[in-house]
């Protein structure tokens, strides 16, 4: 029962520190594609690009983008 508890804690730990080295590279693409989509003009593209934008996020949520 002790051993269980130790590893479902150290799975949380990786959890974390996974979602943190994911955050570090997310803020700073997030920046990147909100400046990429300010500089698009007409409305069509500016819809495009926020489809890719949220469409990179998904992905890299359900880790189907490996990086």
């Amino acid at each position: 029962m002790k051993e269980k508890k130790i590893r479902e804690r150290e799975e949380r730990q990786k959890g974390k520190q996974l979602k943190n080295k994911f955050s570090k590279f997310l803020i700073p693409l997030n920046k990147f594609l909100t400046r990429l989509t300010a500089l698009r003009s007409t409305s069509g593209e500016l819809m495009k690009t926020s489809l890719f934008n949220s469409s990179i996020e998904t992905m890299l949520r359900t880790g189907s983008l490996h990086l």
